[in-house]
């Protein structure tokens, strides 16, 4: 049986989605044929957003689970306790049934002190079943530094690194390889913003594809086919942020296309003219709501409908967006072939390893952590065990 997806990613600002926002997402996913949802939430107050996605379910046929969260601490109101941080959420119909795996996350430092501490992100995996039929999703959760360019890039090799399973044999690879990898995440992109004796000129970084962090992320990508909107930072109706600059970011506008989803489109391959576009207009923009902390879009992808493959076609599919960029012609040519090389395939996985593997150690980045919060008596990996822990705190 086929099972049909979608992505989201929510910068909350250090608060939550809003109610308001959490009953939209709710709905859209009970009335439409998405039968499971995977919320890529960052600088979210984690117990008071599992409140409001609770409060929006209500008695309706959905169940939520949620990885382990990654404590961030990036406002001084935050300092003093460890509720905010990366987390994600999947909703999803009780016609199926998810087990998550192992929640990782990686970080740019391991010191909370450090700047770098509070980017990264969080790999999820998970199984799903829908009939009798059995898919497997990697989902990456990610927030990148917001001042450097060449932060940015660390940020962005370290969830290629943690994605990207060191597999020493065809049958590993085989077995490892997922049904869809998908993404959301803030990659900070504001729009590069010039001074003219005429005017200013703001300009989408995104169509800046020889700009270092951007060539990163399109040569490395975790999902080959992304979506957004023209400005996801402060949207005002008439654009005006993208023309005014931001203070404390020389060359940079105040807004632009930071909030990102992404996922695996092998027809987007085989299609050279849609392929020239970096980025794809999002099916659900959400803005923020009035008198709340959330100052970011709620961006959501378009439905996925995965069907079951092989895991030859697996793998296929994995190398093939992997590479769409770096060797375009060579990924059309896997995507047509009947018969692919296990040969080839297993070649190209791991010479994507080892350029990964190049570029990290390049720019000294940190350290993987499995499991990093299952033992914090603060955390635990699902709602309903946050649930009683705030409900021992009533008492």
């Amino acid at each position: 049986m086929d099972l049909t997806i979608q992505a989201f990613t929510l910068n909350c600002g250090n608060g939550t989605p809003g109610l308001a926002t959490c009953k939209q997402l709710i709905n859209e996913l009970l009335y439409s044929k998405t039968q499971l949802m995977v919320l890529h939430c960052q600088e979210t107050h984690v117990s008071h957003t599992l409140a409001q996605l609770r409060a929006a379910i209500g008695k309706k046929e959905i169940e939520i689970l949620s990885s382990d969260p990654m404590v961030t601490h990036t406002s001084f109101k935050n300092q003093f306790h460890h509720q905010t941080g990366l987390i994600t959420f999947i909703l999803y119909k009780n016609d199926i049934t998810v087990q998550l795996e192992p929640t990782q996350c990686i970080r740019r430092h391991d010191h909370r002190w450090q700047k770098g501490y509070n980017k990264g992100g969080i790999l999820q995996k998970f199984g799903v079943q829908s009939g009798d039929q059995w898919y497997h999703i990697a989902s990456i959760n990610g927030h990148l530094d917001a001042f450097n360019a060449q932060a940015r890039q660390q940020d962005w090799m370290n969830l290629n690194n943690l994605f990207w399973k060191p597999c020493r044999t065809w049958d590993e690879l085989a077995d490892w390889a997922p049904d869809m990898v998908l993404a959301g995440w803030d990659a900070n992109t504001r729009n590069s913003i010039k001074k003219l004796h005429h005017g200013r000129v703001s300009r989408n970084v995104w169509e800046l594809s020889n700009r270092k962090d951007i060539k990163f992320m399109l040569q490395f990508p975790l999902g080959n086919h992304r979506e957004s909107s023209v400005s996801t930072k402060s949207p005002q109706g008439d654009f005006s942020e993208l023309l005014r600059r931001d203070p404390q970011r020389p060359h940079s506008a105040k807004g632009g296309m930071l909030d990102i989803v992404s996922y695996q489109d092998v027809q987007q391959i085989l299609c050279k003219k849609s392929s020239s576009v970096q980025v794809h207009p999002a099916r659900t923009v959400i803005s923020p709501e009035a008198d709340q902390p959330r100052d970011h879009c709620v961006i959501g992808s378009q439905q996925m409908v995965l069907h079951p493959q092989s895991s030859l076609a697996r793998v296929r599919q994995l190398m093939a967006t992997a590479i769409e960029k770096s060797h375009p012609v060579l990924a059309r040519q896997i995507l047509r072939s009947k018969e692919p090389d296990k040969s080839l395939l297993f070649t190209l996985y791991q010479q994507q390893r080892e350029r990964i593997f190049a570029k990290r150690e390049l720019i000294n980045t940190s350290s993987v952590h499995q499991g990093f919060f299952v033992a914090n008596r603060i955390y635990s990996p699902t709602p309903q065990k946050t649930e009683l822990r705030l409900m021992e705190q009533k008492k």
